[in-house]
């Protein structure tokens, strides 16, 4: 009879002639041996000695998973049963392990690892072993019954609105809040003498509501907007949003982008831009845009500006470092000055694709399985 235990270690090319072939079954005699050799007391690793002095490879992995086999098959004597975490999971651990973390809100690895009394690292290897990997999931808006159902009957529409080369008559817009690194100058650390007492270490102060600025910027197949900024401290009304955001926007994309005013106007359903003042100033300014109607109510999944621009001017802001309010919006406005328009147009084409799959996914997030076709590579 042959015991099933295999071995996965490498041959040493200066003992290959002497060495067993790597995955030979070791005999019932040989795990014999190693039990003996353990209940010696000898360690783990002067036993793997041991067997090479023999010419056969075992691997560390394999006398831990004779040790443990022994423990549960026998009944060990005190001086044998060491105490200490488990460094193997059995199958039916195993298996509760999967069902914990196939679960949409799984335990973290660290509770795993105190449940099944091991180590933390080993909780990841057998995860990985077993075929799972971890995702940082997407973060998206809470969706009810109402909402979803407005986001598959409005979304074939917009899409029939924006397929082909139409998408390139729209400039979408949106706001985004930036905040000032005040704590820039400040470090996690510092260096004191080994002698010093640690009261001598300064504070790290954290300020609750740091300085921060609200960007207003428009994209199209034609180039970027300016970039405008609402007042710190503004209440946002529709009057404010009308003469202190939408004039000198117009003024802006009239003179430099739609100089014939040829353009379709989109803008989320916040509650400035969805009020009957700001829909009575654009229709009394002569601009098509997308009515709160027709738009998709909790969708940055379907806004340009949300699944593209925002998320790319905050990863270039982490390269630089900013400690005022005017460094901070010099800063947004290089930033987008320097997009590519071939990384716009190709946000901008995207734009339909993403309203055909909200459609097919019947008004439900895309962000989890969308298509490649739906993604965009930064």
């Amino acid at each position: 009879m042959v015991a099933q235990i295999r071995f996965k270690g490498h041959v040493n090319n200066n003992q290959s002639e002497n060495f067993e072939m790597v995955n030979k079954i070791l005999s019932d005699q040989q795990v014999a041996q190693v039990r003996a050799l353990l209940e010696l007391g000898q360690s783990v690793r002067s036993v793997q000695d041991k067997f090479k002095q023999d010419g056969i490879q075992i691997s560390i992995a394999q006398i831990y998973r004779i040790r443990h086999g022994q423990s549960r098959r026998e009944n060990p004597t005190p001086s044998t049963n060491r105490p200490g975490p488990c460094r193997i999971l059995q199958e039916r651990q195993i298996n509760k392990l999967l069902d914990m973390v196939n679960t949409p809100n799984p335990p973290t690895q660290s509770v795993m690892a105190k449940k099944f009394k091991v180590s933390q690292p080993l909780i990841s290897r057998e995860l990985i072993r077993n075929g799972q990997k971890r995702l940082k999931k997407t973060k998206c808006h809470q969706l009810n019954e109402a909402t979803i159902e407005k986001r598959r009957t409005r979304s074939w529409p917009l899409y029939r609105r924006l397929s082909g080369d139409q998408w390139k008559k729209f400039v979408t817009v949106d706001e985004a809040m930036f905040h000032v690194d005040e704590n820039g100058i400040q470090c996690d650390y510092q260096y004191i003498h080994k002698d010093a007492d640690r009261s001598e270490l300064a504070a790290y102060e954290k300020k609750n509501f740091p300085k921060s600025i609200m960007a207003f910027v428009g994209l199209s197949a034609k180039g970027p907007s300016k970039v405008f900024f609402v007042e710190p401290g503004a209440k946002i009304s529709s009057d404010y949003y009308i003469n202190k955001v939408l004039k000198p926007f117009f003024r802006d994309v009239r003179k430099r982008l739609y100089p014939d005013n040829d353009f379709i106007f989109h803008q989320d359903s916040a509650p400035a831009h969805a009020a009957k003042k700001t829909q009575e100033y654009l229709r009394d300014q002569n601009i098509h845009f997308i009515t709160p109607d027709e738009w998709l109510p909790n969708s940055p999944d379907a806004a340009p500006c949300d699944f593209f621009l925002w998320g790319y001017i905050k990863t270039k802001l982490k390269h630089v470092n900013v400690r005022s309010e005017s460094e901070l919006k010099n800063a947004v406005r290089r930033v987008v000055r320097s997009i590519p328009q071939e990384m716009i147009n190709k946000a901008l084409k995207s734009w339909p694709r993403r309203l055909r799959e909200i459609y097919k996914f019947k008004g439900h997030h895309i962000e989890r399985r969308k298509s490649k076709k739906a993604s965009i590579h930064q």
